[in-house]
Protein backbone atom coordinates (compact mmCIF):
# COMPACT_ATOMS: atom_id res chain seq x y z
CA UNK A 1 0.00 0.00 0.00
CA UNK A 2 1.49 3.36 -0.96
CA UNK A 3 2.26 5.95 1.67
CA UNK A 4 0.28 9.18 1.98
CA UNK A 5 2.68 11.27 -0.08
CA UNK A 6 2.69 8.75 -2.92
CA UNK A 7 -1.10 8.41 -2.87
CA UNK A 8 -1.55 12.17 -2.71
CA UNK A 9 0.60 12.66 -5.79
CA UNK A 10 -1.38 10.02 -7.68
CA UNK A 11 -4.82 11.35 -6.71
CA UNK A 12 -4.18 15.04 -7.30
CA UNK A 13 -4.50 16.23 -10.86
CA UNK A 14 -1.72 18.08 -12.69
CA UNK A 15 -3.86 21.21 -12.53
CA UNK A 16 -4.14 20.92 -8.74
CA UNK A 17 -0.40 20.45 -8.43
CA UNK A 18 0.31 23.43 -10.69
CA UNK A 19 -2.01 25.86 -8.87
CA UNK A 20 -1.61 24.49 -5.33
CA UNK A 21 -5.33 24.05 -4.73
CA UNK A 22 -6.32 23.34 -1.14
CA UNK A 23 -7.25 19.74 -0.41
CA UNK A 24 -10.99 18.99 -0.74
CA UNK A 25 -11.34 17.92 2.90
CA UNK A 26 -10.04 21.29 4.04
CA UNK A 27 -12.65 23.03 1.89
CA UNK A 28 -15.39 20.81 3.33
CA UNK A 29 -14.32 21.59 6.89
CA UNK A 30 -14.19 25.31 6.08
CA UNK A 31 -17.69 25.18 4.56
CA UNK A 32 -19.01 23.33 7.63
CA UNK A 33 -17.48 25.92 9.97
CA UNK A 34 -18.98 28.82 8.02
CA UNK A 35 -22.37 27.09 7.82
CA UNK A 36 -22.37 26.34 11.55
CA UNK A 37 -21.31 29.86 12.51
CA UNK A 38 -24.02 31.34 10.29
CA UNK A 39 -26.65 29.07 11.85
CA UNK A 40 -25.70 30.07 15.39
CA UNK A 41 -25.60 33.76 14.46
CA UNK A 42 -29.01 33.61 12.78
CA UNK A 43 -30.50 31.72 15.71
CA UNK A 44 -29.24 34.31 18.20
CA UNK A 45 -30.34 37.22 16.01
CA UNK A 46 -33.78 35.65 15.62
CA UNK A 47 -34.21 35.67 19.38
CA UNK A 48 -33.35 39.38 19.61
CA UNK A 49 -35.62 40.75 16.88
CA UNK A 50 -38.68 39.79 14.90
CA UNK A 51 -38.53 37.93 11.60
CA UNK A 52 -39.30 40.98 9.43
CA UNK A 53 -36.61 43.06 11.16
CA UNK A 54 -34.15 40.21 10.83
CA UNK A 55 -34.75 39.84 7.09
CA UNK A 56 -34.55 43.62 6.67
CA UNK A 57 -31.20 43.86 8.48
CA UNK A 58 -29.89 40.90 6.50
CA UNK A 59 -30.96 42.52 3.23
CA UNK A 60 -29.40 45.84 4.25
CA UNK A 61 -26.08 44.17 5.13
CA UNK A 62 -26.00 42.25 1.85
CA UNK A 63 -26.81 45.43 -0.08
CA UNK A 64 -23.95 47.28 1.65
CA UNK A 65 -21.56 44.39 0.96
CA UNK A 66 -22.62 44.29 -2.68
CA UNK A 67 -22.18 48.06 -3.08
CA UNK A 68 -18.49 47.92 -2.20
Amino acid sequence: MPGWSEWNSVVRSPRAQAYHEPPPRLLLVLAALIWGAAFITQKNAGELMGPISFVGVRFLLSWIAKAR
